[in-house]
Order: structure tokens, then C-alpha cells, then sequence
């Protein structure tokens, strides 16, 4: 009779021939005290096994045989199957041991895991000075770039068999925008100064500074249902509450250095760019789609589509996000990634090659770092449709030779009407300098410049997005209505006046604005519009006083609109 797993397997089979075989050594911990246990387990995914020998444990004695488990899961019509071989070991002895490789025959093809060292610690009597629970609050960084992604973590560590929690007075995170991270809830051990612990996440979140200034977490107050079985049951019964403390700190934030690359757009953190291009050969009736693909860990709200020069001759258009998700790393950063569509049209027939570039923040190196990716040569021919340019050359100056035969013949047309022609002639003249006199004009008012008419469509195309990104989300939270218009009324101003740093501070743009000429009233609603962001962010605000700070933000930039109108030639 066949078994049901196999039964199971031929089903799955076709779905998991698709999915990458991964065979991975998963220790529970890389240190362990002295006479103490740790779990080891040998995890195949995506595969099925026909053979498998665990290595030698040197240093260390078995506690029985291993232990198997097998699991199966249905994603979005994406298989994922697993196997583990558990393994729990007694370290006999101080020192560091080097456990090899692993060996598994997995579909028919044999796989080894990666060695790896586990530690062996003396241990120590506890004392009463020890604490039997803790939380600890973690920071990647407590010295940030405004843009850039840190997490918060706060950990329990415990030597007792917590099974409920409640943090109190978590922060709002002022000045920050937060996303939440992928958590270890596993228990998993670790050495606290010879004190073997258990300890999982609590709370993890990722935080994107807005703002430059120093904004505290605050210290913590955390309540631990603690069982006296030691059951992994959910349903544990509480036999007494404890609270422990968590110790805050502050964050400062400080703002990007200056004499940024004309290809940055507000990326911050750590990148990577590719790009792709549609065609090689083409004429000039056609267009290039030509992508590029940017993925990172900085505040994606803040980055803008690349600028990037192209070759003379060719035209682009304003790009499209075509592609926007995020990239969930387990216990790490969150990762997001931009697709940009730029359509570019040949005007003239040629050879060309593009450099797409793309800058960023390094916060590693504290530097602007510039990616470039080099294509080929793209060969454009003339099309069909576009009128062809004729290009007069010293040897295309030459006479053609006279005809060899000429041949007279009589006229059977209408007569020639010497007065029409001459009209027919001064119309096409008054014509022509009247077109090229209106081109002029276009020309001086910018209709050419892709820049001056970014700059003109900024007024429209923030309160576009402004109403689209309302629509798509929740913005009933004072802190998150505040956060949108706040970087909406910064991408205005950016757009606006071709500033290359979208992180401006509230001076900076007031300095700006009175730079640019604007009059005092726009200047002073602009700094009553950040006093008032500010309030309602620590004090709250009703519906009715986020309406009129919406009405403020409106009237600002009504008001820089008819200023730059007024001052237009």
C-alpha cells in the first residue's frame, strides 16, 4: 500500500521542482555554558531527502537520537516544503569546537551545510544579585541621517517561563516614521556575563527619522506573566506578575552633509541600481523603454525617480513607477525596491550609449556614493514618418551633373499668375517668422526646459499625490496627517525652486523663501504652519484644527504660485 506522504510528494512535486533546494545547519545558540544543553537541527527545504549523516560533535555528547520533523506550506500558490533533524547536545567541556559539515542526497544530488563554531562557556553560581527576568532596549543606531532606517528592539531576557507581557508608555516616536519589522519569537539562548538566559523580541519596529534634533525613547516599565510549569502551552495558567525596567536613551538625528550630486534624489542608507533598456536597434519612430530598478533600506517616501543626463538629441518624458514593494528581510532591515520606466525618442539618426546613474547617502561612510551602469550603443536609423534632416558637407556641395537629353514639350496647364505667387509667398514669410517668433517665446518661458516645467506642474502634481496617498491609507493619527503634509508641502518646495535636497529643515526653507523674494505674510504663515504642525503632534488636535492647518498648507502654496506669476516676464 503506498503511504500517504508519498502520496502527498507526487502531488507537490511539480510545484517544488521550481523552488531552489536549501540545506542549512541551525544551531540554536553559538555559545552554551558548561554542562549545559543546545538544540541542533539540519533543515532541508524544497527537496526530499534519500540519505543523511549528521557530523561528528566533538566536544560535546549526545542527549538520545535525533528528532524529525516535516512541514508543508501553500503561499500564493508557491510550495514550501521542510525536514529537520534535530539534535540536542550536552557541552562537556570549556572551548571552542568547529562542528563540520552535514550530508544529505536531496533529489538525487548530494548537498553539504556549512560548518560552524559553538563556544563553550565556564558557567558561574547565580547570585541573588542576578536577574531572573530583564529588557533590554536596542538600537542599530543611536546617531542617524534624517531618511535613514534604524530598528528598535526591545528583547526579554529571562531565566524564568514567561507566557504574557504588556510594555507601558511606549513611545509615539515624534519625529519618526515607523514601520514594523519581523520579530524573533522563537525563545533562543544567550550568555549574559556567565548567566545562561532565554531571550526573544518583544517589540521591533523600523524608524526613519523626518527631522534633525534629538528625540528621546524614554525608559520603560514591562509586565511579565510568569508560569510555574514549564509548559509551551498558550494557555499556561499566570501565577504572578512581575514588572522590570528598560532603560531609554536618545537619538540624534543630524541632517546630510551638503554638495550633493546632481543624480541624488534623497536616498539614504545602503543601495544597489540595475538597469534594463528595451531595444538596440531602432529608428526614429520609435521609443525606448528604458528601466532602472533601485533597491534599499532608506525611507523610500523621500526618494525621488533618478535624474540622469542622456545623450544630446534624445528626449525623455517624466518617468513612471511601474514597480513598488517591499523586500521583508527576517531579523534585519526592511528592504524596498523602485521600478522607473523612462520612455527616451530619438530625434536624429545616430549611434548612442546611455550612463544611467543613480547617487545615495552611504551612512556606513558618511559619503555620497554614485552607481553607474554603462549599456551598449544603441543604433537609431531614420523612420519612415520623421521628416529627414539634410546636413550640407563640403563635398555634398559639388554640382551634379547636367542632364544628358533635354526635351521640350507644350504647356497644358493654367497660366502662371505672377501676382498670386507673389502673395502665396508673403503669407508662407509672415508664416514662418510668426512661428518662429511664437517659438521664441515658448522658448524663453521655458515650455523646452524639462526642469522649468517640473517646476510649473509641481503645484498640481504634490496636491495629486497629496489626495492619492489620503485616499490609500489611514491618516485618522494626528502623527501620520502631520508626517504627510509636512513631506508633501518639502516635495512642493523641492520641486518648486530645484533644490537637490528634499530634507529640509523648517529654517532652511523659510531662508529660502525669503531668498526667492517671497513677502513677508507667505514667510510667516510658513513658520506659523511648522509651529502648528509641531502643537498638534504633541497635543493633539480635534478635525477641525487639522482642516485648518490643511487650509494653511493650501494657502502657502496658492500664495508662492502668485508670486512667481507676478514676477514672470
Amino acid at each position: 500500500m503506498v503511504s500517504n506522504w508519498y502520496i502527498v510528494w507526487l502531488i507537490l512535486l511539480p510545484s517544488l521542482a521550481f523552488s531552489q533546494v536549501e540545506f542549512r545547519a541551525l544551531p540554536e545558540s553559538n555559545t552554551v555554558l558548561e554542562g549545559s544543553y543546545v538544540e541542533v537541527s539540519f533543515q532541508i527545504a524544497n527537496g526530499k531527502d534519500s540519505f543523511f549523516e549528521a557530523p561528528k560533535f566533538k566536544g560535546f555528547s549526545q542527549a538520545g537520537g535525533a528528532s524529525t520533523s516535516s512541514s508543508v506550506s501553500i503561499i500564493n500558490g508557491v510550495t514550501k516544503q521542510s525536514k529537520s533533524y534535530t539534535y540536542t547536545l550536552l557541552a562537556n567541556k570549556v572551548g571552542t569546537y568547529q562542528i563540520g559539515s552535514a550530508t544529505a542526497t536531496i533529489n538525487g544530488k548530494e548537498y553539504k551545510t556549512k560548518p560552524f563554531v559553538i563556544e563553550v562557556l565556564k558557567g558561574r553560581k547565580v547570585s541573588d544579585n542576578d536577574k531572573e527576568a530583564f529588557v533590554k532596549i536596542i538600537a542599530s543606531d543611536t546617531t542617524a541621517y534624517v531618511g535613514q532606517q534604524i530598528w528598535l528592539q526591545y528583547k526579554l531576557y529571562t531565566r524564568l517561563n514567561v507566557r504574557q507581557f504588556n510594555i507601558f508608555n511606549e513611545p509615539d516616536y515624534d519625529g519618526f516614521y515607523v514601520e514594523g519589522l519581523e520579530q524573533q519569537t522563537r525563545f533562543k539562548k544567550e550568555i549574559v556575563n556567565g548567566v545562561e538566559y532565554f531571550t526573544r523580541d518583544l517589540q521591533k519596529v523600523a524608524l526613519f527619522p523626518q527631522q534633525v534634533g534629538s528625540y528621546e525613547i524614554p525608559n520603560t516599565n514591562v509586565s511579565l506573566g510568569i508560569s510555574n510549569k514549564n509548559s509551551n502551552s498558550f494557555f499556561s495558567r499566570i501565577d504572578r506578575q512581575m514588572t522590570v525596567f528598560a532603560e531609554g536613551f536618545l537619538i540624534t538625528v543630524q541632517d546630510l552633509p551638503p554638495n550633493a550630486p546632481i543624480s541624488f534624489s534623497g536616498a539614504v542608507g545602503k543601495y544597489k541600481m540595475n538597469s534594463r533598456i528595451n531595444k538596440r536597434r531602432l529608428t526614429t519612430d520609435d521609443a525606448i523603454a528604458f528601466e532602472m530598478i533601485i533597491e534599499g533600506n532608506g525611507d523610500s517616501r523621500m526618494v525621488d525617480a533618478p535624474v540622469w543626463e542622456v545623450p544630446e538629441n534624445i528626449e525623455w518624458y517624466e518617468p513612471n513607477t511601474i514597480v513598488e514593494e517591499q523586500i521583508v528581510t527576517k531579523n534585519s532591515f526592511k528592504r524596498n525596491k523602485e521600478v522607473y520606466e523612462y520612455i527616451l525618442v530619438a530625434k536624429r539618426p545616430g549611434v548612442y550609449s546611455f550612463t544611467p546613474s543613480f547617487s545615495y547617502f552611504d551612512v556606513d561612510s558618511n559619503a555620497y556614493v554614485t552607481l553607474q551602469n554603462e549599456h551598449a550603443r544603441i543604433a537609431v536609423t531614420q523612420g519612415t514618418n520623421a521628416s529627414k534632416e539634410v546636413v550640407l558637407t563640403k563635398d555634398t556641395l559639388a554640382l551634379a551633373p547636367i542632364m544628358a537629353k533635354t526635351r521640350l514639350r507644350q504647356n497644358t496647364e493654367a497660366s502662371f499668375n505672377r501676382g498670386v505667387y507673389l502673395g502665396g509667398l508673403g503669407v508662407t514669410g509672415l508664416l514662418g517668422i510668426g512661428l518662429l517668433l511664437y517659438r521664441r517665446k515658448l522658448e524663453s518661458d521655458g515650455y523646452f526646459d524639462e526642469d522649468i516645467q517640473r517646476r510649473k506642474k509641481a503645484k498640481l502634481q504634490i496636491i495629486q499625490d497629496l489626495e492619492a496617498e489620503m485616499a490609500s491609507g489611514d491618516y485618522s493619527q494626528n502623527k501620520r496627517y502631520i508626517e504627510l503634509l509636512s513631506l508633501s508641502f518639502r516635495k512642493y518646495i523641492n520641486q518648486k525652486f530645484g533644490q537637490r535636497k528634499l530634507q529640509l529643515t523648517d529654517q532652511e526653507i523659510v531662508s529660502l523663501l525669503s531668498d526667492e523674494g517671497m513677502p513677508i505674510e507667505i514667510i510667516e504663515r510658513t513658520k506659523e504652519f511648522f509651529s502648528s504642525s509641531t502643537m498638534i503632534l504633541y497635543a493633539g488636535a480635534n478635525a477641525d484644527k487639522r482642516d485648518r492647518l490643511k487650509d494653511s498648507w493650501e494657502q502657502i502654496i496658492n500664495g508662492i504660485e502668485e508670486e512667481i506669476q507676478k514676477k514672470a516676464p
